[in-house]
């Protein structure tokens, strides 16, 4: 959905989220799509959180309100993983270097 409908996706999420605010449920769905890919000097991982920030912000504009913290609460803690991982992937390639 996220690639095929792109101009429909903002609203296909929204939608989801007024039929349900389950965590479990919208963890296991994959709003980015199955993968990252890059070449070069690009570091996925901030592909990645630029991808789950856009979904979060996506989610703020629903008007479901309190109910969304859990799912908002799933999505904060992907942004943070991915900005571990991409400070690592950093560091790696920065000690690979010397």
């Amino acid at each position: 959905m996220r690639h095929s409908m792109r101009e429909m996706f903002d609203e296909i999420l929204l939608l989801f989220l007024s039929l349900s605010q389950d965590r479990e449920i919208f963890s296991k769905i994959w709003w980015r799509g199955n993968g990252t890919s890059g070449s070069g000097n690009v570091i996925l991982a901030d592909i990645e959180m630029a991808d789950w920030r856009n979904i979060l912000s996506i989610v703020e504009k629903s008007t479901v309100g309190i109910k969304l913290i859990p799912i908002k609460k799933y999505l904060s803690e992907q942004i943070e993983h991915c900005k571990k991982s991409g400070d690592w992937e950093r560091q790696s390639r920065f000690l690979e270097r010397y």
